[in-house]
């Protein structure tokens, strides 16, 4: 098994420290997808941040550490080997703004919001709008992520599951 697919397999087992590990031989492959760089740099964040994440699976203090250090740069190598994408940008700003309140995140988020790269930016688009802006977008990724394969569409999910209910105007 290569190493994409040994990555996916952990990641949907819900095991972040082994699917990183297994992500970071995939990124420098030639096969590997933004898709994979995505998944990693989602799981370094909420390694690194997220307390609730890190408790959860008992991630060791190195483990956190690197996962620091190294979600930045792999946002970095995913923008050099697939240009300015509407999701890196998306994340970057978005990790950004959760952990440390940068401002004017919403008009960013619109700015860059791009349907046909990527629905994941709508996520964030409909939840602040309380339900009023971007239905269309966010039915039709959490038709996407509601597998739940990745901790990338876990995430996704469950903000998505949380806003998409009765009050939301969710379903239709």
């Amino acid at each position: 098994m290569n190493h994409g697919k040994a990555a996916l397999r952990l990641d949907a087992e819900d095991n972040p420290i082994l699917a990183a590990e297994e992500y970071e031989y995939a990124i420098v492959g030639k096969e590997a997808t933004i898709e994979m760089f995505l998944n990693l740099a989602v799981i370094y964040f909420f390694s690194s941040w997220d307390f609730g994440f890190t408790s959860y699976y008992h991630l060791p203090h190195e483990f956190m550490k690197k996962a620091h250090e190294r979600w930045r740069k792999v946002l970095d190598l995913a923008e050099e080997r697939f240009g300015h994408h509407s999701e890196i940008r998306f994340w970057r700003h978005y990790f950004l703004y959760i952990s440390k309140g940068q401002e004017n995140f919403d008009s960013a988020c619109e700015a860059f919001a791009n349907p046909t790269e990527s629905l994941v930016p709508f996520f964030y688009l409909f939840s602040q709008s309380k339900g009023r802006k971007h239905r269309d977008e966010a039915e039709a990724l959490y038709q996407i992520v509601r597998d739940r394969t990745t901790a990338r569409k876990r995430y996704v999910e469950e903000i998505l599951r949380s806003r998409l209910k009765p009050g939301y105007g969710w379903p239709r």
